[in-house]
């Protein structure tokens, strides 16, 4: 395994479809670790559809463990979460033993996500109108305080003009 190929830097990009960030993020148990994950595996993703590993990685798990910084137990739990929403799949390696290849597939497409998770698209729904709903009665407190605030500023406004009108008359006798 050629350590100096491992870090590339800016050599090429990932591009990484919104589903996985914007919607796949609204499934139990895929967050944002799960998407940064899924970018990963296709940075490292073979894109030649000519390649007999097509779509694969290749790299042993250890590998990717030290690369991402992970440990097994995180690296096991992402790519379980990845693997039960269809987006990566686990295959033996044809020609070392013990080792694992995986096949990082797309996600699914709007259309197929939306009807698949009408349950987890409906629960995030609600969870954003109960916060749009909780920002609009923030909103109208701060209203109110903001009348309040007003009507004492005006009342201390009030009391330095009567301040300084009794000052007045009060150097007028001496």
């Amino acid at each position: 395994m050629d350590a100096t190929r491992m870090m590339m830097g800016n050599v090429g990009f990932t591009q990484v479809p919104n589903m996985i960030l914007r919607m796949y993020t609204l499934l139990d148990g895929f967050d944002i670790e799960a998407a940064g994950m899924y970018a990963y595996l296709h940075s490292w993703r073979q894109n030649n559809p000519e390649h007999e590993l097509y779509q694969c990685v290749w790299l042993t798990h250890e590998a990717m463990q030290i690369q991402a910084g992970i440990g097994r137990g995180k690296f096991d739990r992402l790519m379980g979460v990845l693997i039960k929403y269809g987006l990566v799949r686990k295959l033996k390696a044809s020609n070392i033993p013990n080792k694992n290849v995986y096949e990082v597939l797309e996600p699914l497409s709007d259309d197929e996500f939306r009807a698949r998770y009408t349950a987890e698209i409906a629960k995030f729904v609600e969870r954003i109108d109960a916060l749009q709903q909780k920002i609009e009665v923030d909103r109208h407190q701060f209203d109110a305080k903001k009348v309040i605030w007003k009507e004492r500023q005006v009342e201390k406004k009030q009391e330095e003009e009567v301040s300084d009108t009794h000052e007045d008359r009060v150097k007028a006798w001496m």
